[in-house]
């Protein structure tokens, strides 16, 4: 039989569920979101069916798919999910992977360090510190060097020993290496999923992108065509939807000059009268068209624009500045349009240009360091964009197309993945897999506060929530605890205390049992840190909250 959470709402006449009920509330979720997605943790983890309300089904092992395809009919659990989701995303959005390895060890801590606040003053403390704590492990993250080797490795393990895939993803990073054999350069890979219902296998091609500086875009295909190689045309860029009223005041170019208007959208009025007026009059003269719109796209298109015009040294209209253009005032620039849909800009980098683009970029960069809204996924957000401003690695598009949605899913989750943790490798460095490097972190600190009762509480806590998880994934090579513990015997507690206190440079291979060279197995150091870290955020959230109240009339508790 279900618990009714909200007993005491009903019995009290009020949308509040009280604390003990709330902690109970969690636990139970945690359990069912740990149970579902568990099944997906390390190499022996289960492929997850999933299935969709319009009849798609597609199969996933990846963590973050099985999580977010849950969805509980019970309210209160809903809530809880979602917030266990948002912290989630963070982790998957940084370095692609993780959330199975998050969610594990955030319930083992969270029903840890529930038990150990008795007073207010106890639970004060464990937030200061547990804060703390979170705090030195985002400090100085970094591994060793990543390498021809582990670069392999990595790509490999991420995309399940598929070789093929491997190598495809390793030729669209196209790495460069320094004299001591470390990745020195690495192109930033795009990916992209078609369906191809000509082909009878699914295929992965990669386009190298040309040029310095590029923008996604929509253009009318014939449009795109005229655009195939390198030329020199005029360019005005307009922030927002162009009116009428703006075509109006824009000089057009004479004879056979070309204007490419770039936008965020077109209204109506300036698609139909204005600019269709225009190529009619043309055509009655026998003369093609010379002016060209383009949508500007992306995750977020002002930012697009603003970088844009930055490179380009171009004027940015906004709807609020409206002025008399000229076109022999519009920013010349060398481009071609590539795959029909992307905008490949040739920049002459003189030293005015550089210099007004590394002043955009320190401002960028204060920008990033003020923002504090969601600052994982907006810090990405801001690299990104910086590290394309820089134009110092150039871009391949990766593609998987076939006639199956599940199998060209499932191979796009792995490539989604594979780019994400190579470049979070590519910046931080790699270390041995399995939480190894965040295990030794919190082992420093606890060491290095040695007399400080509350961080010794938390930091064993942490470290024994990272051996559960060691557990859970050999739980899952042999069936049940009880095949496990028939295995191995007490042979556990000595593997896991040979693993995490040896040095770095080993890492345990779970199918083998014994410790190997950790470029065998490698992981990205920053991949350890985000886990933790987002475990610690996921207690952080529900050990504060002492209640739940919540919305009576959308939860229907009113009707």
């Amino acid at each position: 039989m279900a618990k009714n959470y909200s007993q005491y709402s009903i019995d009290n006449e009020v949308n509040i569920i009280p604390e003990e009920d709330f902690k109970s509330l969690i636990r139970d979720t945690f359990k069912v979101i740990t149970q579902h997605v568990g099944g997906t943790a390390g190499p022996y983890g289960s492929q997850v069916m999933l299935s969709s309300s319009d009849g798609q089904s597609t199969t996933t092992k990846d963590g973050f798919n099985s999580f977010s395809a849950l969805s509980f009919m019970n309210p209160y659990k809903k809530m809880v999910y979602l917030a266990i989701k948002k912290i989630c995303e963070r982790v998957n959005n940084s370095v692609g992977d993780g959330t199975t390895s998050c969610i594990l060890l955030g319930e083992n801590l969270f029903n840890q360090l529930n038990d150990v606040i008795q007073t207010p003053d106890e639970k004060r403390r464990l937030l200061e510190t547990i804060s703390e704590i979170e705090s030195e492990l985002m400090n100085d993250i970094e591994g060793k060097p990543l390498s021809d080797e582990t670069l392999f490795n990595l790509v490999n393990m991420t995309a399940n020993y598929d070789k093929k895939l491997t190598e495809k993803i390793i030729e669209a990073f196209a790495p460069e290496y320094d004299m001591y054999g470390v990745v020195s350069k690495i192109r930033n890979v795009i990916p992209e999923q078609m369906r191809n219902m000509d082909s009878d296998e699914t295929q992965i091609s990669l386009l190298k992108i040309p040029g310095d500086y590029h923008v996604r875009v929509f253009m009318e295909p014939t449009d795109a065509s005229e655009f195939e190689y390198a030329r020199e045309v005029r360019i005005v860029v307009y922030d927002h939807a162009m009116t009428e009223e703006e075509w109006n005041k824009l000089e057009k170019p004479e004879g056979n000059d070309q204007l490419i208007i770039l936008a965020r959208d077109f209204t109506k009025g300036m698609l139909e009268h204005g600019l269709g007026k225009y190529i009619h009059c043309r055509a009655i003269y026998s003369m093609s068209n010379n002016v060209f719109p383009c949508w500007v796209k992306g995750r977020n298109v002002q930012d697009e624009i603003k970088d844009l015009c930055t490179v380009i040294g171009c004027d940015r209209n906004s709807l609020i500045a409206q002025k008399e253009i000229k076109y022999t005032d519009c920013t010349k620039v060398k481009i071609e349009i590539f795959n029909k849909n992307c905008m490949c800009f040739y920049v002459d980098k003189t030293e005015e240009t550089m210099n007004r683009i590394n002043t955009y970029i320190d401002n960028l960069k204060e920008e990033m360091l003020s923002d504090t809204s969601n600052s994982i996924i907006k810090n990405s957000d801001y690299k990104e964009r910086i590290e394309a401003l820089q134009m110092e690695n150039q871009d391949t598009i990766i593609t998987c197309s076939g006639t199956s949605a599940m199998e060209v899913s499932m191979i796009m989750d792995k490539i989604v993945d594979c780019i994400a943790i190579v470049k979070s490798a590519f910046q931080y460095g790699t270390v041995p897999n399995l939480i190894h490097y965040g295990f030794t972190k919190v082992l420093d600190i606890a060491e290095a506060h040695r007399g400080e009762e509350m961080y010794i509480i938390i930091c064993n806590a942490i470290m024994k929530s990272i051996e559960k998880l060691f557990e859970f994934i050999y739980v899952s090579k042999y069936g049940t605890y009880e095949k496990m513990t028939e295995k191995i015997d007490d042979k556990m507690e000595t593997m896991c205390k040979q693993f995490y206190t040896s040095e770095d440079k080993y890492s345990f291979d779970i199918v083998s049992e014994e410790m190997i060279d950790y470029t065998k197995y490698p992981t990205s150091a920053q991949y350890d840190i985000e886990v933790l870290a987002a475990a610690i955020s996921i207690v952080k959230y529900l050990l504060t909250s002492r209640s739940f109240i919540f919305d009576a009339a959308y939860l229907g508790y009113n009707q």
